[in-house]
């Protein structure tokens, strides 16, 4: 602690520093007190805003990241609901004038959380302070957004605004569209400061974690149909956190890839087998399959139902996860298989949270929203042939009624567990898709997958999910005390220490190039200038560094790495990720 004080009192290495966000004007709404997912009533904008070939006086404000304007509620502005939390590119293009800083399931729902906005003649500032994703995913994160008459748009984000995923949609949009009748264009990369010729400028955050714009800001600048999007660079004299990199050790329960609606990927006659292995799955591509046709006395699956699920008895038990068994299946005609008699529900809308949060295990061979009950769609079919349990889409409809027809099957070996997955026949039509496998023990979902380049090389999927050593840390305040919180320690490792540093390495230097055997375990801070020493209580330890009250600090950096004992590797060494703390007010 001695040799941290002296470095701190010295100063760190200082990084680029630019104002922190404020949050101007008078209070809309707090702590979701009126119940949340919500577009508020109408706020005068202070000016008339143009916006593609209109100009607009007000402002509806959503609790979720984004606004509609219009004039006197002329376009007609929606109503809340679903349509704030589901994050769809389809209504950001498709109501009148949106604008959406941050529009993500994520909302209002811890103390001190506000939406703050400040009208004058020259500039409209909204601001969404300490918001948090549904179900209170930490940390919480503020944004604000300042609309000019000349309609330029620059937009504030806090260091710890992410999109931390949720129940419902893990994703974010930002962008700035003239609405219906709009067309979507091609995303762009925000953060490489695009020129684009169209009236509507967006990207999609779709994989959990992936939002690139923490601690930086984007100044929109209208050209007449298009825009320039400058970035604006950290704000001056904040203090901010960034987690980075990647604890170990990580053992993986599930994979999954999403495809978006006509996006489907995987080519007719492709197999992807998952080999049953002691302590889990292999699975692979590179084994040919064959699809057997249903038989005549094959049985229907929830017949006659568009959404339905039905459990059907196996002849003899199943092998699955941790040396445990299933004597049935619960099959949904959304094209998931739980390897139980309890199934997870009716979902047609197919998202890698959603997936991780089920309960059993669970086949993704096809997950969309079909629908047998089409005219002219083939059935979903079940039997047992010669030890072989079979599922088939034998050429089912989507619910959107192209015409066109999917074929896929599902063949589940009773006698050695192994799960084999035949595509015939691709649509690939209506809605989103997603392929993937659950185990019992996902308790964390680490994002989407490309199949075509894991499988060619063999994914181990095993039954029990072993959660990586985690570093998170609030932002280090000047005159208040940076929180380092360890979790996911051994249980037999009695502390946690962490090591401070003053610059990220990232990616980071395996932890073999320093001759510790610890496979997959890296560093992630360049130097150690001291260390903390925090006692595990249940997995979870906290360490604490008193940041001095010295203005000379501001814009200076701190980096951190935790360490704990295991048995999982021959170094009997875990590490975590890495965090870069940025001091400041």
């Amino acid at each position: 602690m001695q040799k941290l004080a002296f470095v701190l009192s010295l100063g760190l290495a200082p990084a680029a520093i630019a104002q922190c966000t404020s949050t101007p004007g008078s209070v809309l709404v707090a702590n979701n007190t009126s119940g949340g997912d919500t577009i508020y009533p109408s706020q005068p904008i202070g000016f008339a805003f143009p916006l593609g070939t209109g100009s607009f006086t007000d402002i509806h404000i959503s609790d979720h990241g984004f606004a509609f304007l219009s004039n006197g509620g002329v376009p007609t502005v929606p109503a809340g609901g679903a349509l704030t939390y589901n994050a769809l590119t389809a209504d950001f293009i498709g109501n009148g004038p949106c604008i959406a800083p941050f529009w993500a399931d994520a909302n209002l729902g811890t103390a001190g959380a506000t939406i703050t906005i400040e009208s004058t003649a020259t500039s409209c500032v909204v601001t969404w302070t300490n918001v948090t994703t549904w179900f209170g995913i930490l940390p919480e994160f503020s944004f604000q957004m300042t609309l000019l008459p000349t309609g330029e748009v620059m937009i504030n984000y806090g260091a710890n605004v992410n999109n931390y995923g949720s129940t419902f949609t893990p994703n974010a949009i930002v962008g700035i569209t003239p609405g219906a009748p709009a067309a979507l264009p091609a995303m762009s990369d925000l953060s490489s400061g695009p020129v684009t010729a169209d009236p509507t400028v967006f990207e999609d955050f779709q994989t959990v974690l992936s939002f690139d714009l923490g601690n930086n800001g984007l100044h929109f600048i209208p050209t007449s149909p298009g825009w320039i999007v400058l970035p604006l660079g950290p704000p001056a004299g904040c203090a901010g956190v960034n987690a980075y990199g990647i604890g170990c050790t990580s053992q993986e329960s599930m994979f999954y890839e999403a495809m978006p609606a006509a996006g489907f990927n995987l080519a007719a006659g492709t197999t992807i087998t998952l080999l049953r292995q002691p302590n889990g799955y292999l699975a692979v591509d590179a084994i040919p399959g064959t699809f057997v046709p249903p038989g005549a006395a094959a049985y229907n699956i929830a017949a006659g139902l568009l959404d339905g699920e039905e459990t059907v008895a196996l002849s003899s038990p199943l092998q699955i996860a941790n040396g445990g068994t299933t004597s049935a299946l619960t099959v949904t005609t959304k094209g998931m298989i739980a390897l139980s008699a309890t199934g997870n529900g009716i979902d047609w809308t197919p998202t890698g949270v959603e997936f991780a949060a089920y309960v059993v295990p669970t086949i993704a061979a096809m997950w969309h929203d079909f629908n047998q009950t089409a005219a002219g769609s083939g059935l979903i079919l079940f039997e047992e042939v010669g030890g072989i349990a079979y599922v088939t889409w034998d050429g089912v409809a989507s619910f959107a009624g192209t015409g066109l027809f999917d074929s896929f099957q599902v063949q589940l070996n009773l006698g050695t567990g192994d799960i084999t997955i035949v595509y015939v026949t691709i649509a690939n039509d209506g809605s989103d898709y997603m392929v993937g496998f659950r185990g019992p023990d996902a308790l964390i979902d680490n994002g989407p997958i490309s199949l075509a380049t894991e499988l060619a090389i063999g994914l181990l999927i095993q039954d029990n999910q072993v959660v990586p050593l985690e570093l998170a840390a609030n932002a280090p305040v000047l005159g208040s005390n940076w929180d380092l919180t360890t979790t996911n320690i051994d249980p037999l490792s009695p502390v946690s220490i962490t090591f401070l540093g003053n610059a990220a390495v990232n990616p980071g230097l395996p932890m073999s190039a320093l001759g510790f055997n610890a496979p997959g375990c890296s560093i992630y801070i360049n130097t150690i200038l001291g260390d903390l020493t925090a006692v595990n209580a249940g997995g979870i330890s906290v360490a604490s560094l008193p940041i001095p009250n010295n203005a000379a600090l501001t814009g200076s950096i701190l980096t951190a790495q935790s360490i704990c004992l295991t048995l999982l590797n021959p170094a009997n060494l875990l590490a975590s990720n890495g965090v870069e703390g940025l001091l400041g007010n």
